[in-house]
């Protein structure tokens, strides 16, 4: 799980793997929306731990969050590092 901590004067820093996964430059902007934390939560620590497209973890985690027991694609990099069937 990916981790952030909340500094005195309410200030956070943002995760490399997390500003990675999102395309966030400095200076850049985030809006906070949070839903389904659960689901955003996973999908970032997979971003982390397996080097997959934020995308595809989060596709992945949606899959996982509603029973699906076999999750389909076509990209052989999500297969490989989610555990995906791979479509060929």
């Amino acid at each position: 799980m990916v981790t952030a901590f909340v500094a005195a004067d309410g200030s956070v820093t943002v995760p490399r793997s997390v500003r990675k996964a999102l395309g966030l430059e400095q200076g850049g902007r985030i809006e906070f929306l949070v839903e389904k934390a659960a689901v955003l939560f996973r999908t970032l620590h997979l971003c982390d731990t397996t080097n997959a497209e934020f995308v595809d973890s989060l596709i992945f985690s949606l899959a996982k969050q509603a029973g699906c027991s076999a999750i389909f694609t076509f990209d052989r990099k999500a297969a490989k590092a989610l555990g995906m069937q791979r479509i060929v």
